[in-house]
């Protein structure tokens, strides 16, 4: 319908005028026509607006349903306080709809916009207890929470640690921006272990997951531009020199040109990306893996660091020996 395609737009102001004009046909604006406004108005942050629409449904007699609230919900977290998202939320129980992961996901992000992490962490809890299974956005959502928490980063990545764990022992298989979220967190928090930190990357190869621009760019962060070329080189992604720009962890160049996968821009898009990998980026991930059982079988044999670099410069290998696009990290 019209309507449909102008929320589909992100055309809310047009949308709530098309939806004026229903006034005074009242059984034609049913719980579809307003889910479609409060979609639109959601998209442009218009959150007064989402709130104006909630209370013309309230006067229409309209019930609201799952995908209301929840739509409702998330354009919260451009609110000035929490304080509408809670109302909505015990609104939903009320009216005895059972909350879905999807809506404990959207209060959640709510709460880690406004800094409210204890509130998010419970959200946590009450899903356990309420039987609703939290999937990859859940955990996404409170990884991205703690990156952003100021007051105690070392608590914070204790607690990134512990969710990154839990997230795994649900079977929920972590994707790029799972892992990169999480190097984020570690990147604030001055005791982070660099052997820590290597180990996370080389889980990412083992797990069929390759790693992004940001992967590279947060671990240039923590482990420096030197540490960073070597992981780059052991895992068979090829480092080029490239011009400056931007400095680095220890005060080096360091920038990422190109990446073996692709990565969505919105940070809360937590979906699991290590299904999506093309035939040539899947034969980089099982070469890679292949190199470093090599380098741990040669670590094995022998402690020299002389003999271990001959052994990798004979089985040395970029990616453009597969004829995949290179990946160029830059370090001065």
């Amino acid at each position: 319908s019209l309507l449909s395609a102008t929320a589909s737009g992100g055309l809310a102001g047009l949308a709530a005028g098309l939806a004026e004009s229903l006034q005074d046909l009242t059984a034609t604006e049913d719980v579809l026509t307003y889910s479609t406004l409060l979609s639109a108005a959601a998209k442009s942050n218009e959150v007064n607006e989402v709130n104006e629409i909630l209370e013309r449904m309230t006067r229409a007699s309209v019930r609201k349903d799952l995908v209301t609230y929840n739509i409702s919900i998330s354009a919260q977290a451009s609110a000035p306080s929490t304080q509408e998202a809670r109302h909505l939320f015990k609104q939903m129980i009320e009216d005895t709809i059972q909350p879905d992961a999807v809506s404990y996901t959207a209060l959640m992000n709510v709460f880690v916009a406004h800094r409210q992490l204890a509130d998010a962490e419970y959200l946590l809890e009450d899903m356990t207890t309420n039987s609703v299974c939290p999937d990859e956005r859940t955990f996404g959502c409170l990884l991205n929470g703690y990156a952003h928490c100021e007051t105690d980063p070392d608590g914070a990545a204790e607690k990134a640690r512990g969710l990154f764990a839990k997230m795994e022992e649900s079977n929920l298989q972590p994707g790029v921006i799972q892992y990169n979220q999480l190097l984020a967190v570690l990147a604030n928090a001055p005791t982070t272990k660099r052997k820590d930190t290597e180990q996370l990357l080389y889980k990412m190869v083992d797990s069929s997951i390759a790693p992004s621009q940001l992967t590279l760019r947060t671990l240039g962060r923590i482990l420096g531009a030197t540490a960073v070329k070597r992981l780059t080189a052991d895992l068979g992604i090829a480092v080029a020199e490239a011009p400056r720009r931007g400095r680095s962890a220890d005060n080096s160049d360091f920038e990422v040109s190109g990446s073996t996968s692709s990565e969505s821009n919105n940070s809360n898009n937590c979906r699991n990306s290590s299904n999506n990998n093309n035939p040539e980026e899947q034969e980089i991930l099982d070469l890679a893996r292949e190199k470093r059982l090599q380098r741990a079988s040669r670590s094995a044999l022998t402690s020299s660091s002389k003999v271990k670099r001959k052994l990798r410069q004979l089985h040395d290998l970029t990616v453009e020996n597969i004829g995949y696009p290179r990946v160029a990290a830059t370090f001065g």
